[in-house]
């Protein structure tokens, strides 16, 4: 369960979203920390099980589109930013490059706020 794998499923527009997503994210991530995409339409469809990644996690869960990274389960997206900024917050130090919070001038804050973190010499540091 330490793995990192998005279920979907063909014309669903939430897995469309996170397939969005992912795909952009996968192109700046480490190849050990990439996000695997398995599709589950043949399974579901027609019992056709043509990924045994699909039978190890089918009993945890039950909707599409759902996420696990490392343990946890995250199921459904309601936007691309929701999910966008969900998965740079999760994976923060898993990219090739350094990632900076981007700054919303609007509120004044970034977009990753957290009163434990501090923004020091350009990188985020949270206890």
């Amino acid at each position: 369960m330490t793995s990192r794998v998005l279920f979907i499923k063909n014309n669903c527009p939430y897995c469309a979203i996170y397939k969005k997503v992912i795909y952009q994210l996968n192109s700046q991530l480490k190849l050990n920390k990439q996000i695997k995409i398995i599709d589950c339409t043949n399974n579901d469809s027609y019992g056709i099980c043509d990924n045994p990644i699909i039978k190890i996690f089918e009993g945890h869960f039950d909707s599409y589109p759902t996420l696990f990274i490392d343990g946890e389960r995250k199921s459904g997206a309601n936007s691309v930013l929701e999910c966008l900024y969900f998965l740079k917050a999760r994976l923060f130090g898993d990219f090739y490059f350094p990632q900076e919070p981007e700054y919303l001038p609007t509120i004044k804050k970034s977009t990753m706020f957290n009163l434990e973190c501090k923004h020091r010499k350009g990188r985020l540091i949270c206890s």
